[in-house]
């Protein structure tokens, strides 16, 4: 989206016009662009920035090499205790790089929406980062913790990647994971033993329709229109 409006209207307006979308949408923390041939750095809201900043020196502008969006490891946003990423991708005009856009988003929302789904009386649902950090979960005080070490069920489901899995916590439980690689995301959940057949098809369905869905719209449809979007002009 953004670089569609930078290659037709230019830096300034293209910047203006996506600013005005992305304020109208609570998750967005930041968004910015830098250029390529001058450094010069565009973000909303405005920062201050130590003296010689150069973005194109940062992690998240050297890792955008094209016009597919890359998405960082998590972090915790301090102030609202949610897990945030930085997605960024490159603006491409006439078969060069003219610079990178990024956007801080919040996965706050993500986090309420899998809160409220339940599998049966006591089952849910959790998303993790591929390196066991815990992205959503029904409990606020887990997130952004790595449960890696103390869960043995938590290695289990990142290295099992996709299918169906036997663990015991608090009790025996039968879980089913699904994984979405290109963003490091394991999504897991179980339940008791005794009550796994109806509550994971349900939990399969969700899975595979709903929240994979969901979650390739948050970061790529949703913040630039759609990943194969040509942003070339």
């Amino acid at each position: 989206m953004l670089g569609t409006n930078i290659n037709i209207y230019g830096v300034e307006a293209g910047f203006k016009i996506f600013k005005s979308v992305a304020a109208a949408n609570p998750d967005y923390k930041n968004v910015y662009f830098a250029s390529e041939k001058t450094g010069k750095f565009y973000i909303e809201p405005r920062v201050d920035l130590p003296e010689g900043y150069d973005p194109r020196k940062r992690p998240w502008y050297s890792i955008a090499k094209d016009k597919k969006p890359v998405v960082s490891a998590p972090y915790v946003d301090a102030a609202a205790n949610t897990m945030t990423v930085t997605i960024s991708m490159a603006v491409i005009n006439n078969g060069k790089k003219a610079g990178v856009v990024g956007v801080d988003l919040n996965l706050g929302s993500l986090a309420k929406a899998v809160s409220q789904i339940k599998i049966g009386k006591t089952g849910y649902l959790f998303v993790l980062y591929k390196d066991g950090t815990l992205l959503t979960h029904p409990d606020p005080k887990l997130i952004g913790q790595n449960l890696s070490d103390k869960l043995s069920f938590i290695k289990l489901m990142i290295e099992k990647k996709n299918g169906y899995f036997e663990y015991d916590f608090k009790g025996p439980k039968f879980g089913i994971v699904r994984t979405i690689d290109e963003y490091g995301w394991t999504i897991g959940g179980g339940t008791y033993l005794f009550r796994s057949q109806r509550n994971l098809r349900r939990l399969e369905k969700f899975i595979t329709h709903h929240f994979c869905c969901y979650a390739g719209d948050c970061i790529a449809g949703y913040l630039f229109c759609c990943p194969g979007h040509d942003q070339t002009a």
